[in-house]
């Protein structure tokens, strides 16, 4: 048999051989064993479902962020209020309902991108909705594990936090950012 000669920049075919579900709860746990350069490859795969963020944005230019204390890194962060699509809901209504639940505001809603947020070992999409117009509406009932505090901001100065670092959460940093780059390109 010959071998085919790839294109520069192809990358190989892979060949999952084997995908064994290892926990089933929230979120899944899998292992997956695959086929790479004549080698087996083996991973653990966190199946998430998809996500959204939001960038609530005022009529003044202050983004409202909420921090919140996250276990899994022992502090408290300052993140954009974000949540899991619930089975059966679109992603514009789960961007209303967890803005609601989370900050208590909704208004006019627009996608700005989708990422995934740790694609080395997570399957989680997030879809990127930038909020304007905010109306004030009750706040929601939180999760057991939500304990939100709202801060409200100017847009630049959140923009400052995340290159210096004083943001940490990764969804936070992306969406910021990638508002910021859209809104400059907006501008000219």
């Amino acid at each position: 048999m010959v071998a085919r000669k790839l294109a520069k920049n192809q990358l190989r075919p892979v060949d999952v051989k084997q995908s064994t579900r290892i926990h089933s709860g929230n979120i899944s746990l899998r292992i997956d064993k695959y086929l790479l350069n004549g080698k087996i490859i083996e991973k653990e795969i966190v199946d998430h479902r998809p996500s959204v963020g939001m960038i609530p944005i005022d009529n003044d230019s202050y983004v409202y962020l909420v921090k919140q204390y996250r276990h899994a890194t022992g502090k408290c962060l300052l993140e954009i209020p974000a949540g899991k699509i619930e089975k059966g809901e679109t992603p514009a209504r789960a961007a209303y309902r967890e803005l609601a639940e989370e900050i208590g505001y909704v208004g006019k809603f627009s996608l700005l991108t989708t990422f995934y947020l740790a694609p080395g070992y997570d399957t989680e999409l997030m879809y990127l909705f930038v909020c304007t117009d905010l109306i004030k509406v009750p706040r929601g009932r939180l999760d057991d594990d939500e304990n939100i505090s709202i801060k409200r901001m100017k847009i630049d100065t959140a923009i400052r936090k995340c290159l210096r670092g004083e943001i940490q959460d990764c969804k936070t940093l992306a969406g910021l950012l990638a508002y910021s780059a859209d809104f400059r390109s907006c501008k000219k």
